[in-house]
């Protein structure tokens, strides 16, 4: 079975066109629904991460919320530099390192919980500038109204109607789903045994089975 990393590539149709304009939500809109969660009516189950020893505990008990200009603690203004990052993960190891996309590196935060061996949480960063350019959740329940819960499929979590792509190089065979209330919030799905044609999405059966492993959050320009 493939292993996804958090490699935060984002295909050219799909999400990379998002950091350059507004979300693609109703200017009347202030916020992406209620509070208590999911579009179903539940809420799941919440998972906080862990502290370094010798750290004094944060309150993570609050999970994540999506509106139109924030993704939990992040919005457009917060900096790519490590106390702005770290204000915004409390209770998490970080642990700054380095991605390539197409022979292009650029920064990235990984946060992890104490004594994990992969990061749950990954911020990157505009090489040259203190920019986000995005940030990946794979931490379940750590976002308390998203349109579709990590671990779900693309079929329990009402996905029809999204607008959706294949994914490309360390995502290939992967599909990405854009969220209908907001298009900076984009949705990864895998399509576990599927060896279908790169570029082309999966047949509507097997997409109704592919299984939400993260969701990704693109800035829209100030």
């Amino acid at each position: 079975m493939k292993r996804r990393y958090l490699h935060l590539i984002i295909p050219a149709a799909a999400l990379l066109a998002t950091g350059c304009s507004d979300p693609a939500t109703p200017e009347a809109e202030d916020d992406l629904g209620p509070l208590t969660g999911m579009p179903d009516g539940t809420r799941e189950t919440e998972t906080p991460g862990d502290i370094p020893a010798n750290d004094p505990e944060p309150d993570q008990t609050q999970a994540w919320e999506i509106t139109v200009r924030e993704f939990g603690p992040f919005d457009p203004a917060t900096p790519y530099t490590p106390e702005a990052i770290g204000a915004a993960l409390p209770g998490y190891e970080l642990v700054e390192s380095e991605l390539e996309t197409e022979g292009s590196p650029y920064p990235v935060t990984m946060a992890m919980p104490r004594g994990a061996s992969e990061p749950v949480i990954v911020v990157a960063g505009i090489p040259g500038a203190d920019l986000i350019f995005a940030v990946a959740v794979r931490e379940p329940g750590k976002i308390a109204n998203a349109a579709g819960r990590i671990g779900q499929t693309y079929g329990e979590a009402r996905f029809e109607g999204m607008t959706c792509w294949p994914g490309a190089e360390e995502r290939s065979g992967d599909v990405v789903c854009l969220d209908p209330r907001n298009s900076a919030v984009g949705y990864w799905l895998s399509p576990e045994g599927y060896e279908g044609p790169d570029g082309e999405l999966p047949p509507a059966d097997v997409l109704a089975d592919a299984v939400i492993y993260e969701i990704r959050w693109t800035p829209p320009a100030e």
